[in-house]
């Protein structure tokens, strides 16, 4: 798990990557809430009802918000995801097998960096 703040220890490649995603956070979080409003009836009715421990694949570039993760734990089966906290600068990066307790209950944007599986419990 990579945390974003100031960390000398990242590559230039994975830094350039990260801050390429974060530039484009600002956006995307516009963008989410418009289009959380459609995907949550859907959502709902797949069954995803994040925290049942249910996986979602997600594809490159996809988004999925949670609104309140507060105790949850998100679990990257595979890829690399991006985690994003509204009014946060605390940046998480998972890769397949990793895992992140949520301890705020800030709204939660995960973002996949590559085709991925994540798990919500």
């Amino acid at each position: 798990m990579t945390t974003l703040t100031n960390d000398s220890t990242l590559t230039p490649p994975l830094r350039a990557m990260l801050l390429q995603a974060m530039a484009l956070a600002a956006r995307m979080r516009a963008v989410v809430s418009h289009a959380e409003d459609a995907r949550a009836p859907q959502a709902q009715a797949q069954g995803l009802g994040l925290g049942l421990g249910l996986g979602l694949g997600l594809e490159h570039n996809a988004i999925h918000p949670i609104e309140r993760p507060l105790g949850r734990t998100i679990t990257c089966e595979s890829g690399t995801l991006w985690l994003t906290f509204d009014n946060t600068l605390r940046d998480v990066v998972l890769e397949g097998g990793e895992s992140h307790h949520c301890a705020t209950d800030n709204r939660l944007l995960i973002q996949a960096l590559q085709g991925s599986r994540v798990r919500v419990h």
